[in-house]
């Protein structure tokens, strides 16, 4: 079954949609998980495609 995250975005900058989608976050918190380096953790699994506009 596939899940769709639909996160409406009012502004030009995308970096903090495609970081929740991309990296895993402490469900409670809502924090990003990091490893021990201070990284963020990727997701397991992520299909990420972008279109680029003309206009």
């Amino acid at each position: 079954m596939a899940i769709i995250k639909h996160i409406p975005v009012k502004n030009r900058y995308y970096s903090a949609a495609v970081e929740y989608l991309t990296c895993k976050f402490d469900e409670h918190t809502m924090k990003p998980l990091e490893d021990t380096k201070g990284r963020m953790i990727m997701r397991d699994n992520f299909l990420y495609r972008g279109y680029q506009l003309r206009g």
